[in-house]
């Protein structure tokens, strides 16, 4: 499967990877209360993008 997909699915191109680790107090939280991960996860995915279109212009330049 992953032959087929980087053979033929993903493109030739750089691919960058974010991980996301929180402490386990955290874990736990949103463990006992999904619903709280999805503001924070948001709040996570916004950061990430200004931080990308930031470095696009930088690298544009």
């Amino acid at each position: 499967m992953a032959a087929h997909l980087v053979d033929h699915i993903i493109p030739n191109a750089p691919v960058r990877q974010w991980v996301l680790s929180l402490p386990i107090p955290l874990r736990t939280l949103f463990a006992a209360h999904p619903h709280l991960i999805s503001p924070v996860l948001q709040v996570i995915s916004r950061t990430i993008s200004i931080f990308l279109i930031k470095q696009d212009r930088i690298d544009a330049a």
